[in-house]
């Protein structure tokens, strides 16, 4: 596991430092207005693959919109109760529980097809996975086609007959309208789905979602599809990543500057504070005990070498369990520090343990396990004011130069994945999923391995060699 967690520490380290993904390396950022729409626009149009309507949205979404309490579920736009014995009002539901039925979820275009000029097809802008969201079916269908209007509360239909998304979801469908305007243009305008003003800059923007990008903050997760839709068809949402460009180039209430840039109003509309970076961050800790849950304890500690957070006394948790931590950091740099007091980890002997670290400001994993001994420690920083993590830069780097000599394809995969630029034969592998699991192990015949059985989804190939570990991550498409 070393290798991949060294891996994740660089990630880690380039993110806490600037807070912009690598995605952007090319990318002009010092503009505004129109001219920051069109590097923008150019960026985002450079999409690597594009995916079928039938099978390839349905599995795709079974991806994006995983439920993060509960991967065998999806969030249901526009869905807000999953107890008021009303399925139409669901929240979540199984991600397998998709097609036509009537208590089915279906594929929400948060643009309408029908609203497109011209109208979308089964391609293009109509399989764009950046605006497509599993939906009650029923939901669904009373949305229809309807503009977006301004509300307040639960999703519905407003008195004059517009839709209103919710307060939970109304600054996801800002963002998702905004991409589609930069992605395809004038066959995606703003004001063809939502009620309000034009804006002085651009009669296709209306201030309707100016105003909702700016009330709504980006969610856990808007940060876990963003990753996910790149990983699949290769562009990025800009205004996930940073609100803020949304304001850069439209004016208006200042929306949230994730990239602490200073971006800021530069067109016709009301000014607002800059925003002066992120001064705390939400992470989450996920335990999957083994056999033995009360051996399990965890810290974190600061810079200082002060315990900021803690625990244990997991004894009564069942074998196989799962619970989630969540906690408040102030932006800087720590360790976590996963324990075993038996000394043999939390996997494999006696139970499938493991562990996984996210920053959901970013929608990043920080780290994951399972096989160590005693103790597991990892350094991270978190924040936009934060420096660095103190790991080992030198090392990171030597092992990522020494894992570019061989790689594997194809990636995204369907049941076969390969390697090739070294021969592997008789190497023992493991392949972890994104919460830290062990999903499947063997091994390596002729540098080939099936994966017929394992669901969608991204995943770890770890192989251990005489040297060091080699770890590569991949993506099972279907």
């Amino acid at each position: 596991m070393k290798t991949l967690l060294t891996k994740m520490a660089l990630l880690c380290a380039i993110s806490a430092s600037a807070q912009i993904p690598s995605y952007y390396n090319n990318v002009n950022l010092n503009v505004s207005g129109q001219s920051l729409k069109n590097t923008l626009a150019n960026k985002i149009s450079s999409q690597t693959s594009s995916v079928s309507y039938t099978p390839g949205v349905w599995n795709g979404l079974r991806q994006t919109d995983l439920d993060p309490n509960n991967s065998a579920n999806v969030i249901l736009v526009y869905g807000y109760n999953d107890n008021d014995g009303n399925s139409s009002t669901d929240r979540t539901r199984s991600k397998y529980d998709n097609g036509g039925g009537s208590k089915d979820w279906n594929r929400e275009h948060i643009f309408p097809k029908s609203l497109g000029t011209p109208s979308f097809g089964n391609s293009g802008p109509g399989t764009d996975l950046h605006h497509i969201r599993p939906s009650d079916i029923n939901r669904n269908a009373s949305r229809g086609n309807r503009k977006f209007a301004d509300g307040a509360g639960n999703s519905k239909i407003t008195s004059q007959g517009y839709w209103y998304p919710g307060d939970e979801f109304k600054g996801d469908v800002a963002r998702m309208v905004m991409y589609m305007y930069l992605r395809y243009n004038t066959r995606c305008q703003p004001k063809n789905v939502g009620i309000g003003s034009t804006v002085a800059n651009d009669s296709r923007m209306i201030d309707l979602f100016l105003e909702w990008n700016a009330e709504d903050p980006v969610s856990p997760l808007e940060l876990q599809r963003n990753n996910a839709v790149e990983n699949i068809q290769g562009n990025r949402n800009p205004f996930i990543d940073n609100p803020a460009f949304a304001t850069q180039i439209w004016g208006g209430q200042q929306a949230e500057d994730r990239f602490n840039t200073g971006g800021g109003n530069t067109g016709g509309g009301n000014t607002g504070g800059g925003n002066t970076g992120t001064t705390t961050v939400d992470v989450r800790l996920t335990l999957t005990f083994d056999n033995y849950a009360g051996e399990t304890s965890w810290e974190i500690r600061n810079n200082s070498n002060q315990v900021v957070f803690s625990g244990g006394n997991y004894g009564n948790q069942s074998s196989g369990s799962t619970i989630q931590i969540n906690k408040t950091l102030d932006a800087g740099c720590y360790t976590l520090t996963i324990k075993d007091s038996y000394g043999d980890g939390m996997c494999c002997n006696y139970g499938n343990g493991s562990f996984v670290f996210w920053n959901l400001e970013t929608g990043n994993m920080i780290t994951s396990g399972g096989s160590f001994n005693s103790s597991k420690t990892k350094a991270f920083c978190v924040g936009t004011n934060a420096r660095s993590a103190s790991v080992n830069d030198q090392e990171v780097i030597e092992t990522k130069v020494a894992q570019e000599k061989w790689t594997i394809y194809p990636n995204p995969v369907g049941d076969v994945l390969q390697l090739k630029g070294k021969t592997f034969q008789g190497e023992r592998y493991q392949i972890i999923n994104t919460t830290g699991q062990i999903v499947k192990t063997g091994i390596l015949e002729r540098g080939v391995i099936s994966l017929d059985k394992l669901e969608t989804g991204v995943y770890f190939l770890q192989i251990s060699t005489k040297d060091q570990p080699w770890v590569e991550r991949f993506v099972k498409q279907f």
